[in-house]
């Protein structure tokens, strides 16, 4: 009987490790903080904060970047020409300029007549400047939101 027991209590405490090691590791996984530069390559993982060790465009994070990742932005300006491809839809993903002011997002398409547009679904955009190609429509718009909980500073 003591032996029972004893196998027992082995066998909860290394259920209740394994079951703690899962949800630390599962809580750790759903969150990290990338970059993005004007210098950057479309590749890889990126969690550097300059050059190489960043995505290039903004458009290329958002499709790579998982839910609840933050999204850091290096100044420059963000653009067709660059690279950009909008509209850009974004969900569950957080981007901040890392200077304020200092990251443009510019649609400098001739031919495109809206704005840049971003579809917004449970995101944070933050210390951006946002300009469209300078054609004026009733309908032209810098920032749709279609979700909840977003918020644009």
């Amino acid at each position: 009987m003591n032996k029972i027991k004893k196998l027992l209590n082995k066998s909860v405490r290394l259920f209740l490790f394994i079951f703690a090691a899962g949800i630390f590791l599962s809580s750790t996984a759903y969150s990290a903080t990338r970059y993005v530069d004007p210098t950057g390559t479309n590749d890889g993982d990126h969690r550097n904060s300059s050059g190489t060790g960043a995505w290039r465009t903004i458009t290329f994070a958002a499709s790579q970047a998982a839910a609840g990742d933050t999204v850091m932005v290096a100044p420059g300006t963000y653009k067709n020409t660059n690279g950009e491809v909008y509209p850009i839809s974004i969900s569950q993903v957080n981007f901040i300029s890392s200077t304020t002011h200092q990251a443009t997002l510019e649609d400098d398409d001739p031919v495109n007549t809206n704005q840049v547009i971003i579809y917004l679904d449970r995101v944070s955009i933050e210390g951006f400047d946002i300009k469209g190609n300078g054609y004026v429509m009733a309908t032209s718009y810098a920032v749709i939101c279609n979700g909840d909980n977003n918020t644009i500073l």
